[in-house]
């Protein structure tokens, strides 16, 4: 389950839920809206859950829409194992990309693939 962005060629944003399952990768839903909440998170949630019960574990990143109170809630009431984890994407922007500036390609391969095997 991830949230992903875009907007409308107004310039307006819209926010996008897609829900696959990492076993079959067919997509469950994708949900959009101008913004998208915890509670809003949960609600499609259950709206699958008649078609394919209640998903567990659910995998995440630790965006607010995720960890905030409803969410927690929903996975205590219908016993779904959330389970958090680190954005990689994200780590890689904050620890490498933003602390850098390449000059080239080459360069760019040479600090990326240094990063990633420290």
């Amino acid at each position: 389950m991830d949230l992903l962005a875009d907007q409308l060629v107004n310039g307006r944003r819209i926010r996008l839920l897609a829900i696959a399952d990492d076993v079959t990768r067919e997509c469950l839903a994708i949900h959009i809206a101008q913004s998208i909440t915890g509670p809003r998170v949960s609600h499609v949630l259950d709206q699958l859950h008649p078609d394919h019960g209640c998903p567990s574990p659910i995998v995440t990143d630790n965006g607010t829409e995720y960890t905030i109170n409803a969410m927690v809630k929903w996975s205590q009431d219908t016993r779904a194992d959330l389970r958090f984890i680190e954005s990689f994407n994200g780590r890689l922007r904050d620890e490498c990309l933003n602390e850098h500036v390449f000059s080239s390609l080459p360069k760019a391969r040479t600090i990326i693939d240094a990063w990633r095997r420290s």
